[in-house]
């Protein structure tokens, strides 16, 4: 099915966006190590999949373990831009950015206040890291983002009153 969903972006000139679910370990007790997210990262590229997001949809990465795994599947596919979906107890969404992005990660998922999550996390305090803590971090480095603060903020408004 992946493949046919590739074969549509390729025809209509859209790009891909795929995501290593459980990319940092599962909540089903399955043999998990790093070579398996390598594994599936070999297949998306095979079928020309220029985007992958490493999802830590539970929250139990650690920021070592999200330096080591973001550096080794950039250097085995050095064409393929990774980025990472990541979720997190509040207390540790920073070093867990940190991690990503002193491996050389730019593509940084987040979801609105960090309203989300995943049923399956054992910590119920564990959610999706927030977008406007991804953007305050990412400035704080420099980096040029072209994003617009006024409609940043009326988004979080929004968000607030939906959830």
């Amino acid at each position: 099915m992946l493949e046919e969903i590739q074969n549509e972006c390729q025809k209509s000139g859209k790009e891909l966006v795929t995501y290593i679910s459980m990319g940092f370990g599962n909540p089903y007790n399955d043999p998990f190590d790093e070579s398996i997210v390598s594994q599936f990262s070999g297949i998306l590229s095979a079928m020309g999949v220029m985007i992958i997001s490493l999802a830590d949809t539970i929250g139990v990465s650690r920021p070592e373990q999200i330096t080591s795994l973001f550096k080794q599947v950039s250097i085995a596919y050095p064409n393929i831009e990774f980025g990472v979906h990541l979720h997190s107890r509040t207390e540790s969404v920073i070093e867990k950015i940190d991690a990503a992005y002193a491996a050389g990660c730019k593509r940084f998922d987040g979801a609105l206040k960090g309203f989300g999550g995943c049923p399956m996390a054992k910590d119920e305090l564990v959610g999706n890291i927030p977008t406007e803590t991804v953007i305050t971090y990412l400035s704080g480095k420099g980096e040029n983002l072209s994003i617009s603060e006024q409609q940043l903020d009326k988004a979080l408004v929004m968000a607030g009153e939906v959830f």
